[in-house]
């Protein structure tokens, strides 16, 4: 009977209509609503708000977390700025101020070590448990981590900022000090922890993490012109290397309202001692200082 059935339709030609039907059905959304029809259930807008609040809630209830940027940052900055107390107007206090500023960016290190580790954790959930449920977009849990990061960071480096830059008693003019705050505390944040997240996500986990971390950070250290002036690198170090490090251009924001304007009074051991003899005084100063 069903063998028969068969036959008669496929000679009356509704078998064609039925097979397009089925094509047609396979690829034609449930509903025309797009809220419905769409991956995710919440739009993009709803999703950012969501999660952003979820991750404010993961890092007020995370108080060990919290404590451990603040203790780090503080003692760290408080042993710098303590190092390198009343900077004076010699040439050796200009060259403190490098080698302060060096001291003070090896601490967002540390800070992008912490955040890997505890944003690891909400990556881990996101693939086990939203991913596969389509609840959210993972941009929107990398958007939302980075802004709540980025934040708790800046409050940090504002106590960095009191730690470091009050004892070495540099200006306190608007224009000096109002300038290294806003490089220090406020854009600087923004630049570690994007690049933190960043090296995160497309890391297998937190020790590969932290490996590429180090490797890329001490790179930027070494070409931002501290360890090495730029006149005496190589060419290519020179040409390519200090241009592409982003650090050069932080260290210079940094350096700038410490040693702007500065007067420069050499010390009475950084006078050169000459002997009086039939030399001029051309041959006389002709050996470096």
């Amino acid at each position: 009977m069903t063998s028969r059935v068969s036959r008669t339709n496929k000679r009356s030609g509704d078998a064609d209509g039925v097979e397009d039907l089925h094509a047609r059905l396979s690829v034609r959304p449930v509903t025309d609503d797009k809220e419905l029809s769409g991956r995710f259930a919440a739009s993009y807008v709803t999703q950012l708000k969501v999660v952003m609040w979820r991750t404010n809630l993961q890092f007020w209830r995370s108080p060990i977390y919290i404590r451990a940027k603040f203790l780090e940052c503080c003692s760290c900055a408080l042993f710098v700025g303590l190092s390198y107390v009343g900077v004076n107007h010699s040439i050796a206090g200009a060259t403190e101020a490098f080698s302060s500023i060096f001291m003070l960016l090896l601490i967002a290190v540390a800070m992008i070590n912490q955040l890997h580790v505890f944003a690891y954790d909400s990556r881990e959930l996101f693939e086990v448990r939203e991913a596969a449920s389509n609840t959210f977009h993972w941009s929107a849990l990398l958007l939302c981590h980075t802004v709540m990061e980025t934040a708790w960071s800046s409050i940090c480096e504002f106590l960095c900022y009191i730690c470091y830059y009050w004892p070495g008693q540099f200006s306190g003019r608007a224009s000096h000090a109002g300038y290294f705050f806003l490089i220090y505390v406020v854009m600087f944040p923004m630049y570690f922890v994007s690049y933190g997240t960043w090296i995160l996500y497309f890391s297998p986990d937190v020790p590969s993490a932290s490996m590429i971390n180090s490797n890329l950070f001490a790179a930027m250290l070494l070409f931002c012109g501290i360890l090495q002036p730029r006149n005496k690198m190589p060419g290519f170090w020179r040409r390519f290397m200090y241009n592409v490090s982003p650090f050069t251009y932080v260290v210079q924001s940094l350096v700038a309202p410490l040693v702007h304007g500065k007067k420069v009074i050499c010390s009475k051991n950084e006078f050169k001692v000459m002997e009086i003899g039939r030399a001029s005084c051309r041959e006389r100063v002709s050996s470096p200082v």
